[in-house]
C-alpha cells in the first residue's frame, strides 16, 4: 500500500519543505535543531538567497546548492540533501562554502565584511566509513592548542543510514527531524510524537493530494534522475572492476612469461602456455 506522504529526501520535496517562503518556520526549526543552536546563536528569521552562484570570471564553474539563506546576523547557511553516492562530495562541500564566502563581497568591499558560512549536508548514504556516529561536525582548529581561531567555516554532515533510533526513542529536535527525513514516506499517519510540532506541518506538506500535477511530475522526474545517476555510477564501478581484473590478469601472465624466460624455456612453448605472441615474449627480453 502506498504511503500518502511523499519522500522528503527527494530533491523537489526537500526544497518544498525547507526552501519555500511559505515554510520558513520549518527551515528555522530544522537549522536550530540540526546545528544545536542556543542562546544568541538561535536563528529567528532567514532570508533566502539565490542558490545558483554564478561565476565572477569567464569560464569559471557555476555552482548550484539546494538551499542558501542568511540570518539576521548575515551568517550564510547552505543546506544540501545528498541522495546518490557521488565521489568527491566532501570536496564539493568545501567548494560550495568557499564560493558562498567569497560571493559576499563586491569589488569595492573589504575583507572584514566577510561573515560565517555554515554547510549542513544530509546524506542518504555513508560518507565516512570509519566513523560510527551519524553526525560529524568539522571546524578549522589550531593543531597544537585546538583553539578555534578561524571561525568563518563549519561543516556538519549527517549520514542517514547510521541513524537508527525508533519513534519511542526520539528526544531531541535533531532526532525528530532525522526520523522524519528517513521514515516519512513509509508512514501512513503522522506519528503522535510530531503532533503539535513544526514537523507535523512538514508531514502535511508531503501529502500527495495537496500537490499539483506539475509538482508531481517534477517530483517524479527528480526521482528518475536519481535512479539514472545511480545506474551510471554502478556501470562505471562494474567497468572499473572488469578493467582491473583484466589488467591484473595481464600482469600475472607477463610475470609467468618472465619466469619461464628466466628458465630458458623455448619462446614458442611460452607463447602456447600464456597466449602471448612471440613478438610480445621477445620484447620482454629487452625490458
Amino acid at each position: 500500500m502506498q504511503s500518502k506522504f511523499l519522500n522528503p529526501r527527494n530533491d523537489v520535496a526537500f526544497k518544498k519543505i525547507f526552501g519555500s517562503e511559505d515554510h520558513k518556520d520549518l527551515l528555522i526549526d530544522f537549522l536550530n535543531g540540526m546545528l544545536n543552536l542556543t542562546g544568541d546563536k538561535i536563528i529567528e528569521q532567514v532570508d533566502f538567497l539565490n542558490p545558483i552562484q554564478a561565476p565572477k570570471t569567464f569560464g569559471a564553474k557555476q555552482s548550484i546548492v539546494d538551499i542558501l539563506c542568511k540570518d539576521a546576523r548575515n551568517i550564510r547557511y547552505i543546506v544540501e540533501m545528498q541522495i546518490s553516492h557521488t565521489p568527491g562530495f566532501d570536496k564539493r562541500a568545501q567548494y560550495y562554502a568557499a564560493k558562498t564566502y567569497t560571493g559576499q563581497l563586491d569589488r569595492k568591499e573589504q575583507y572584514p565584511k566577510l561573515n560565517h558560512v555554515i554547510f549542513l549536508a544530509i546524506a542518504n548514504h555513508v560518507l565516512f566509513r570509519d566513523k560510527d556516529s551519524y553526525k560529524s561536525d568539522h571546524l578549522i582548529l589550531d593543531t597544537s592548542s585546538y583553539e578555534h581561531d578561524l571561525k568563518d567555516f563549519s561543516f556538519t554532515f549527517i549520514e542517514l543510514p547510521k541513524f537508527n533510533k525508533l519513534e519511542h526513542e526520539l528526544e531531541t529536535i535533531e532526532e525528530k527531524w532525522l526520523y522524519f527525513l528517513k521514515h516519512a514516506d513509509r508512514d501512513f499517519e503522522i506519528p503522535r510524537v510530531f503532533q503539535g510540532t513544526p514537523i507535523e506541518e512538514a508531514y502535511h506538506t508531503l501529502e500527495r493530494y495537496t500537490w499539483s500535477e506539475a509538482e508531481i511530475l517534477a517530483y517524479e522526474d527528480a526521482a528518475l534522475a536519481v535512479v539514472d545517476n545511480e545506474n551510471t555510477l554502478e556501470v562505471t564501478h562494474q567497468k572499473g572492476k572488469i578493467e582491473g581484473k583484466i589488467e591484473g590478469k595481464i600482469e600475472r601472465t607477463i610475470e609467468v612469461a618472465r619466469n619461464l624466460l628466466a628458465q630458458e624455456i623455448d619462446p614458442s612453448i611460452i607463447a602456447a602456455a600464456t597466449g602471448l605472441s612471440l613478438e610480445e615474449i621477445q620484447s620482454l627480453n629487452k625490458l
